[in-house]
């Protein structure tokens, strides 16, 4: 293998692994020492690959089936935070990410359309990384069939999948990297022979024996779809769709092999339907209801009600499902689980014309990848290589059609590899976005230099300053609860929050380890305790946790007028929740006769049991690192989940 081809495999190999198993997963972004590895990662990566087209003799600029898209996501974004800036801490976020996004797409085509990699080399980096995640799945199942099978076959579990979530942290993520890896499994396995054939199979067969472990049906339905449209493609490569092709193909094989299609087509048929069933009968199964969706599709389509041309902006749908509905105890969703719903909420209509024409755009680069210049098909590794990342296409977007995984980094980088491979052009220039004959993006090529290198930079840059506030934050919190000495942890924090004051959660964590100093005789502390979470609940009014605990504070410190008002908020926010109605009748009690309540007393154990309900679902990743796993003071006397729900 020459150095040239080698060096970049490795590259992309190593690059991708990185952040599927380490960089862009919920570890990785929550755990400050490698969260600063992999930001530092990703500029040297970017560095690499400006310094790579540079000395590549030749290299140009060259359009993509998404430049038009782009611009109109972009207008959505800009949109979209113009009419929401009172949450442009939040959307900010999510631009961020939106931004490494398109950054990772030009990239990676850019690579491609000057011959510096081959689609050959990102699927081998993705099956490599698939590889890893698959074997680190599997030791996940071994360890449910040692301890969990056997109280199952006793009868004293009820039967339950394994669920592995390998280094994704949920197995609905996992699956959603899974159904992208598969077609390019299958596609390997057609175009080799022999033990390198075989070899691929068992990987097909792992990888779909894991992806039905992890119970994701949305990841059952697009993987389903995916190898449907594979099927497809793959017949028509070899002219067997027609029935009349397929009798005569059929008739020319052995007796062995039509058995064996025979057996294949009866068994698969048999999947199909058993897997339907089951799939219907889940939607009855505790915790897995269809309601369970259905109720955050209705919040969606309110949002975009609400707003209908530009939404509440990126990163906001957790808020608004937290103000449309009782939480607690409906469980906290950051997403929709659902792209059209997502985007409907969060972008409006201008975000769904982006999403419209990004589907456009894709489709048209497919088409026309799989079509030969003189209008024949070709067999060639790189026509299978083709239509497995136009499979893998499918599956991911019917996977989120239905679910949102791609919230999480990961996905989005495995999917952006798939996305490059299946609609980079094979021959250079695309001269016209989808047809159009649209030039607004035929800007000079030194010009479109300098635009990626300052994008580039911007983005490192806030990505490294948000790190490095990272670590005191997540070090203050640990000494506050580790040691006990909550005002201390508290104080620490303030050079946390002067240097990114707009950021609701520091101001909450504040305030919470300073209630819990309160709560256990330090009053001293009330008067800033209330400050932090009256600053909280004026950058992120949705959520009932915050308004609860300043009630709470105002009527420790004898401010009962105050507490009535707060927690009336905090009962309309999460009426079904029986503690709060209870506390604000105390308090509407206090108010008129100036007597304190009697409340049970105040205990300060650092523990998830009086919130596992509300930390059910929680996405980490909103709200950073919840290092104070409680989330309402224990002066708002809510005790336990048996309690809630006995009250329920």
């Amino acid at each position: 293998m020459r150095l040239a081809t080698f060096l970049p495999r490795t590259a992309l190999i190593f690059l991708l692994t990185y952040m599927v198993t380490i960089g862009a997963t919920y570890n990785g972004i929550l755990t400050p020492s490698l969260r600063l590895q992999a930001v530092v990662v990703l500029g040297i990566s970017a560095l690499v690959w400006l310094i790579t087209r540079w000395r590549k003799r030749g290299s140009r600029w060259q359009r993509t089936a998404l430049d038009l898209a782009i611009l109109v996501w972009s207008a959505a974004f800009i949109l979209s935070l113009l009419a929401n800036l009172e949450d442009w801490r939040r959307i900010i976020m999510g631009l961020w990410f939106m931004g490494v996004y398109i950054v990772a797409w030009y990239a990676l085509h850019d690579l491609l359309a000057n011959r510096i990699i081959t689609r050959a080399m990102l699927v081998d980096a993705l099956l490599f990384t698939g590889l890893i995640v698959i074997l680190l799945g599997y030791v996940q199942v071994q360890s449910w069939i040692r301890d969990t099978l056997p109280l199952i076959i006793s009868g004293e579990l009820p039967f339950t999948l394994p669920r592995p979530v390998s280094t994704l942290g949920n197995p609905n993520t996992l699956a959603a990297v899974l159904v992208i890896v598969l077609p390019f499994a299958v596609g390997r396995a057609v175009a080799f022979t022999s033990i390198p054939r075989f070899i691929m199979t068992l990987y097909t067969i792992a990888a779909l024996v894991l992806l039905v472990s992890t119970f994701s049906r949305g990841g059952w339905v697009g993987s389903a779809a995916g190898l449907f449209v594979l099927t497809i493609l793959l017949l028509r490569e070899h002219n067997l769709l027609s029935p009349a092709r397929w009798r005569t193909w059929f008739s020319t094989q052995k007796a062995i092999i039509q058995l064996g299609l025979v057996i294949g087509i009866v068994l698969l048929i048999l999947v199909l339907v058993g897997g339907t069933i089951f799939v219907i009968n889940s939607l009855n199964v505790a915790g897995r209801t269809l309601y369970l969706r259905t109720f955050i599709y209705d919040s969606a389509l309110t949002l975009f009600a609400e707003k209908l041309l530009t939404g509440h902006g990126l990163f906001t749908f957790g808020a608004g499902l937290a103000r449309l509905n009782s939480t607690p105890p409906t469980q906290p969703h950051s997403h929709a689980h659902s792209i059209p719903f997502q985007v409907a909420a969060e972008l409006g209509v201008v975000g769904l014309a982006a999403l419209l024409l990004t589907l456009w755009g894709i489709y048209r680069a497919i088409r026309a990848n799989l079509r030969s210049p003189d209008g024949a098909t070709t067999q060639s590794s790189e026509r299978l290589t083709l239509i497995s990342a136009a499979a893998a296409f499918v599956s991911f977007g019917v996977h989120h059609l239905l679910d949102l995984p791609a919230m999480n980094p990961a996905v989005m980088v495995v999917a952006l590899v798939a996305l490059v491979v299946a609609v980079a052009p094979r021959k250079q220039p695309l001269e016209s976005t989808a047809s159009l004959n649209i030039r607004l993006l035929a800007v000079p090529q030194r010009l479109t230099t300098i635009f990626a290198l300052v994008s580039i930079v911007v983005l490192f840059a806030t990505a490294l300053w948000s790190s490095l506030i990272y670590f005191p934050y997540v070090d203050a919190l640990s000494y506050g609860v580790g040691t006990g000495d909550y005002a201390g942890g508290a104080a620490r924090l303030e050079p946390v929050i002067n240097a990114d004051p707009s950021f609701a959660v520091y101001h909450y964590q504040r305030g919470f380890l300073l209630g819990l100093a309160a709560a256990e005789g330090d009053t001293s502390v009330l008067p800033d305790a209330i400050a932090a979470f009256e600053q909280y609940t004026s950058i992120a009014p949705d959520y009932a946790i915050g308004w609860a605990n300043l009630g709470a504070l105002y009527a420790q410190a004898g401010d009962y007028e105050r507490a009535v008002e707060t927690m009336r908020r905090a009962v309309e926010l999460a009426p079904d929740v029986p503690a709060l109605s209870e506390r604000l009748s105390e308090y509407e009690t206090a108010a008129a006769t100036g007597q304190p309540p009697e409340l049970p007393p105040i205990t300060t154990p650092i523990s998830t049991e009086a919130d596992d309900l509300y930390l059910a679902n929680i996405h980490y990743v909103q709200w950073l690192r919840l290092v104070v796993p409680r989330q309402f003071l224990p002066q708002v006397g809510y005790e336990s989940l048996d309690d809630l729900q006995a009250e329920s």
